[in-house]
């Protein structure tokens, strides 16, 4: 039964696909078991999202496009969220992401947990003309919440340090995974025509991820036309959508590789090195079939498409970028690069670690993943981020407000 005493209000910028996205989604619907939770964006459209959009509130103001302007509707956001939690009698706020964060803070009335996703240290885009006002902002309101949860160690450690967030506000839970539903869907046939592609003789290797630069497409195609060299049999399956998408289209012709694009009347042979299948509903069943998972970004949260591959049982490759990729992949701490779930290295920036990238995952695209290790490893992993042990940990931060 429903805790009757308590409505939580999540908040969110937006609503769509990504990453803060799913999480937002994922915590409301925990969090529904058990409490009344309505959610808010600051416009637009529900989108793709699958949380309840019958209890989506809107308060339809966008960011503006001046800093004027964007001021101007800052202050218009606190008020109109202000008079949202008193009209629904809202006793808890979780917002995602800085911008929801801030008004979260400002506007009052209630309980505020802020939920932060990524690195803001180390993020390329907070280095921008609005990064000064951003960090005076974090250092000046975040310690007036009344928890702070960020999704990886790393996070918490920046914000402590770097902003001087006071340690007691702050508490890690890791984004969550459902793992029997994950291994399902990874188990599903794929159509008829992609099954060549899957037929034993190549080396497939598999990225998921939209179009950005933070998730470094520019280094995978370089990497890959190396790899290439090396084997001639291998292939590359990129998965997502994005902004830079085209861009990488163009640069994997330039570089004499041939491209498939899904939906592409011109693109559209299968004798192809790269393929750009798009958005998938059900990822994983490609992500299981390819012998490696290869994460090449510049800067993460707590990278949920990572975990994803890793409970597919796909040997993965990843950046030891800021933050999340060390805590998946090293269980137990250990800094002495080796892991019986996959291989961190640099990220790839230039010519020699592009080169560095592709023989790596020349020796190790054939390795099984077995053994008591290799189990011991999966099982510790499963146990940190299930579903079942992270909701409770939810569950039980409500109930101690």
């Amino acid at each position: 039964m429903k805790n009757g005493k308590k409505k939580i209000l999540s908040l969110i910028p937006n609503l769509g696909m990504g990453g803060a996205q799913r999480v937002f989604s994922n915590v409301n619907q925990v969090l529904s078991e058990e409490y009344e939770v309505v959610s808010c964006a600051f416009s637009g459209v529900t989108g793709q999202n699958e949380f309840d959009s019958s209890k989506t509130y809107f308060l339809d103001v966008d960011s503006g496009r001046t800093f004027l302007h964007k001021s101007i509707n800052f202050v218009k956001r606190v008020r109109k969220l202000r008079k949202l939690k008193k009209r629904l009698g809202v006793t808890i706020c979780i917002s995602h992401m800085e911008g929801a964060n801030f008004i979260n803070v400002l506007s009052g009335t209630c309980k505020t947990i802020l939920l932060i996703h990524g690195s803001k240290l180390h993020d390329e885009e907070a280095n921008s003309h609005f990064a000064f006002f951003t960090n005076f902002l974090i250092k000046r309101l975040y310690n007036k919440a009344d928890q702070i949860v960020t999704v990886s160690r790393g996070i918490q450690e920046e914000l402590i340090s770097h902003y001087s967030i006071k340690k007691s506000k702050c508490i890690v839970l890791n984004n969550f995974f459902d793992f029997t539903e994950i291994e399902k869907l990874s188990d599903e046939k794929i159509h008829e025509k992609y099954e060549p592609i899957f037929d034993g003789e190549k080396q497939v290797i598999i990225h998921s991820g939209r179009f950005h630069d933070q998730k470094n497409h520019t280094a995978l195609i370089n990497i890959f036309s190396r790899l290439r060299k090396l084997n001639s049999s291998t292939i590359l399956i990129l998965l997502g959508d994005g902004g830079l998408k085209d861009k990488i289209i163009t640069l994997t012709k330039s570089m004499g590789l041939r491209v498939y694009v899904e939906n592409d009347p011109v693109m559209s042979s299968f004798d192809a090195d790269v393929f750009f299948l798009g958005i998938k509903k059900n990822p994983f069943k490609y992500i299981k079939r390819s012998n490696v998972f290869v994460f090449p970004s510049k800067w993460e949260g707590f990278p949920m498409a990572l975990c994803e591959a890793i409970i597919c049982r796909t040997l993965v490759i990843s950046s030891d970028c800021h933050t999340g990729p060390r805590e998946i992949i090293h269980y137990d701490n250990v800094d002495d690069g080796k892991s019986p779930l996959g291989k961190l290295m640099s990220v790839p920036l230039a010519g020699e670690e592009y080169t560095e990238w592709a023989n790596t995952i020349n020796e190790i695209s054939n390795i099984s993943l077995s053994g008591s290790d290799y189990l011991e490893a999966f099982e510790h992993l499963e146990e940190k981020i299930s579903k079942e042990y992270v909701s409770k940990k939810w569950i039980n931060l409500i109930a101690s407000f």
